[in-house]
């Protein structure tokens, strides 16, 4: 039969979810960062080519307002991103990973223990009983278990 070890649960939940949470941390700034580098480069290119454009009025207007359009989409999804992060980090964010990983690590553990018992193992006996004597030790009950045998039939 396998039992599972809270204490060892908890730590090996707590492992998984710091990782996650630091990949997590990671992926975000990352992407916090690459989307401001992108939409940065893209905004600055536009606005650069609208004012060597100089000449014409229209060109120029809708140049800078599609810089600025950029500029903001990248600061934008830059702040969902850690807002994302920061969420993955909160009590709510580590709950449900906390969740997630314990569901896991239990059908790991009791799928491997599925796995690990023999095939010969015996069940267990229902019809087995123990009393307490008079100096506090247990031992089998017999008058129990030749009465439920008298009345099973088997005896």
């Amino acid at each position: 039969m396998n039992t599972l070890d809270l204490h060892e649960l908890r730590a090996k939940v707590q492992q998984e979810v710091e990782k996650r949470q630091t990949f997590a941390r990671r992926v975000f700034f990352g992407g916090s960062v690459g989307f401001f580098a992108v939409f940065g480069v893209l905004g600055w290119g536009l606005v650069l080519n609208a004012l060597n454009q100089m000449n014409m009025p229209e060109s120029v207007s809708s140049g800078i307002i599609g810089g600025m359009v950029m500029l903001t989409a990248g600061w934008g999804i830059s702040v969902m991103y850690q807002g994302i992060s920061l969420y993955m980090e909160s009590k709510a964010g580590e709950r449900t990973i906390r969740d997630q990983v314990a569901a896991q690590v239990i059908a790991r553990e009791q799928l491997s223990g599925l796995l690990d018992v023999p095939e010969s193992a015996e069940k267990p006996k229902r019809d087995e009983a123990y009393e307490l004597t008079d100096d506090g030790e247990i031992q089998p009950a017999d008058d129990y278990l030749s009465e439920a045998k008298r009345r099973s039939g088997k005896l």
